[in-house]
């Protein structure tokens, strides 16, 4: 019985020798001997493939070097991981990446294989396999010390310029409208159409649409073009009513004025046409009207088609701009108006600028029928239908309307379009299209790519 207490001690001892020959970082004096963390990590260089077409036409795939000196990678100390938060491009082959890794003072970095085995040195100029999370260990300079990090080399996995529509369940009552409009607030859609005399509202939530509830209040016939969603609600101009809802199932009456029809919004103003065809402002959620002040003639103000695109300053969040865009009987393509709103004073007022252009017609924006422009991907984006009754080329403008060009990589669906369309962008950047009885809904796969974690508040 002795001989084996005995033999049990010596198994003990033997173990905890074995585990104090190195600690691990938990409290690690400042003596640099002692140090153990990384302190940077990069690609050097990788290999990527890209899809190319050859000489003779056909589709073809290369593989070239790359050094992706753009992408950053983040340490967390607290947990011992470091990563690229925007991932790699697609196609990068992170089976063979050489990088450079530093330590801290000097210490040494090992690498532990995929598989059971030892770890092995860390060399600079030999290429390790990413194609899944890799742990490493750095050792202090006198070897007492090891700390393991965890080493993430994202990759995306869809092609970034990608368009891909989801098609969703059939709606006959939409098939009815003679034409609609769509608008996103508070994470649902809500499509509004014309129907005879009336105008009839339906809603679903965002990450649904294939049910969808009918609003229990009606509208006038030419309601559904003033549909208006801001962050202070959904208005609407309702045979000269202001009205105004949170939910927009209840509507409440703001005031009348009078109005043709509510065009765009800012961050705390409404804009309409009146009916004297002069651009008006309300700065209290539609209550009372003032004129705005233009610097071209109104004969130039669209009366037809009309949308917008709000879009704050990404250098000063008191600053933002409103561009209004539409045809009308004066000008022969889609024309533009724009205004900065400073959020910092109620009373300074900048005019509405008609945005002039003198590029060619190749780079203006043709008088689509069921003209719809958005805001997505930071551009304004405009979609709608030619007069031989197919969908017509997706144009994006970076410059606010000045100038137009299409963009290949946006598709629609492949279906033809029937009697009436609209579109609208979500919170969670999906386009979606209404168009007849059909519904689709898609974004850019870029769109839809997650942020990682880039900062952290801990030392080492």
């Amino acid at each position: 019985m002795k001989h084996k207490i005995y033999s049990l001690v010596a198994m003990l001892t033997m173990a905890l020798a074995l585990t104090s020959c190195f600690k691990e970082e938990e409290k690690v004096p400042d003596n640099s001997s002692q140090a153990t963390a990384i302190v940077a990590f990069s690609i050097k260089e990788v290999k990527i493939l890209h899809d190319t077409v050859n000489a003779a036409g056909k589709d073809t795939v290369v593989v070239t070097k790359y050094k992706p000196t753009t992408y950053r990678f983040y340490i967390n100390q607290n947990n011992g991981t470091i990563y690229n938060p925007d991932s790699l491009p697609y196609g990068t082959k992170a089976k063979a990446v050489l990088t450079n890794i530093t330590a801290k003072s000097n210490g040494k970095i090992f690498i532990r294989p995929l598989t059971i085995g030892v770890a092995t040195p860390y060399k600079e100029n030999d290429s390790i396999d990413f194609s899944q999370p890799r742990i490493i260990e750095v050792y202090s300079q006198n070897g007492e010390y090891r700390k393991t990090y965890t080493i993430t080399v994202n990759v995306h996995k869809q092609r970034g310029n990608e368009f891909k529509w989801n098609t969703l369940n059939d709606n006959t009552n939409f098939a009815l409208f003679d034409d609609v409009k769509m608008v996103s607030y508070n994470k649902k859609m809500y499509v509004f159409g014309k129907k005879g005399s009336q105008t009839i509202c339906y809603f679903t939530a965002e990450n649904d649409g294939n049910t969808w509830t009918q609003v229990p209040t009606t509208f006038g016939a030419t309601s559904y073009k003033s549909v208006i969603a801001t962050e202070n609600g959904m208005f609407l101009l309702d045979n000269g009513q202001i009205k105004h809802s949170n939910d927009g199932v209840t509507w409440t009456t703001v005031s009348t004025a009078p109005l043709q029809q509510l065009v765009a919004a800012g961050a705390t103003e409404l804009y309409a046409l009146s009916n004297s065809n002069t651009l008006m402002v309300s700065k209290d959620n539609g209550v009372s009207w003032t004129n705005e002040a233009l610097d071209a003639n109104s004969s130039y103000l669209p009366t037809n088609g009309i949308g917008f695109i709000y879009q704050p300053s990404a250098t000063d969040n008191q600053i933002s701009r409103v561009t209004l865009f539409g045809t009308n009987t004066t000008n022969n393509f889609v024309v533009a108006w724009t205004k900065l709103i400073d959020g910092t004073s109620t009373s300074t007022s900048y005019k509405w600028s008609f945005v002039e252009t003198e590029v060619s017609s190749e780079f203006q924006l043709p008088k689509y029928n069921h003209l719809s422009v958005i805001y997505y991907n930071n551009k304004a984006m405009a979609f709608g239908v030619t007069d031989n009754g197919k969908f017509a080329p997706i144009k994006e403008s970076i410059n606010n309307g000045i100038v137009w060009t299409t963009n290949k990589h946006y598709v629609y669906p492949t279906e033809t379009p029937s009697r009436n369309f609209a579109i609208a962008a979500d919170s969670q950047k999906y386009i979606w299209i209404v168009c007849g009885n059909k519904v689709w809904k898609g974004r850019l796969n870029s769109e839809g790519w997650s942020k990682q974690q880039t900062e952290f508040t801990r030392s080492y």
